[in-house]
């Protein structure tokens, strides 16, 4: 081998070797008093916060969430509290029975894959929840007693659990019965979580004998995520969620 080519393969070892070295990092994980929450949208580290996407507020911390597409804001409740996020801009609006006005922040909410990005630290801060950043492992970890996030479901209630809630919000018929709840691992956005699945039954309307139509619905044990189990692509897919 002549001593350019030597020379060059020289210079390539050092990338060569950094490449193979270097992993991009995990995306973050949250967890509410040691449970993973799975999210649609993986959270984001920007100047030094983290940002979650709304949903996770919403069905996790038991707040309602309304996107206010006029204002381009965010209005969070929760009992008699109510926080106003307007988009891009440092600052919230918190009201209570006690008090109302401002509250500045040092990183603004922002859109990202269609998904309102919020501050997760200032907002769990004000519903009175512990955080802490653990760096090591990459996570967020929320300590919160709130009787929203306890494992409230199982074997006996699930089934009414998901057909009270899913006709409540018209993604079910009256006519579609529970045949059958089993414990359940389900594996959502590259995360396994515990809960039951649900097979719901609908009779033809001709011969009641005959199946016009068969659900798997799963529902983890808070009662924080509804997924339906979809055949084609073998896996679950969202059904209950708050962009």
């Amino acid at each position: 081998m002549k001593k350019t080519d030597r020379r060059k393969w020289l210079w390539l070892l050092p990338l060569l070797l950094f490449s193979l070295a270097f992993k991009a990092p995990k995306d973050v994980t949250i967890l509410i008093n040691g449970e993973i929450i799975s999210t649609d949208q993986p959270p984001v580290i920007k100047n030094s916060r983290t940002f979650v996407p709304v949903r996770v507020i919403a069905e996790n911390l038991g707040a309602q969430v309304f996107y206010l597409k006029n204002e381009k804001a965010v209005s969070i409740e929760k009992g008699d509290k109510q926080i106003y996020i307007p988009i891009g801009k440092k600052e919230i609006w918190i009201s209570t029975a006690e008090m109302a006005g401002p509250v500045p922040l040092d990183s603004a909410a922002f859109i990202k894959n269609n998904r309102t990005m919020l501050p997760l630290r200032a907002i769990a801060e004000m519903f009175d929840m512990n955080v802490e950043w653990d760096g090591a492992a990459r996570a967020v970890r929320i300590t919160a007693a709130d009787r929203y996030l306890k494992a409230y479901v199982n074997a006996a209630n699930a089934a009414d659990e998901v057909i009270s809630r899913l006709t409540a919000t018209g993604r079910l018929d009256k006519s579609y019965y529970a045949t059958d709840t089993r414990p359940e691992l389900a594996e959502y956005n590259q995360q396994e979580i515990e809960g039951f699945l649900v097979t719901l039954r609908k009779d033809n309307p001709v011969d009641p004998n005959l199946t016009d139509h068969v659900r798997h619905i799963f529902i983890n044990k808070t009662g924080t995520a509804i997924l339906e189990y979809d055949p084609l692509s073998n896996g679950f897919k969202l059904l209950l969620g708050v962009n």
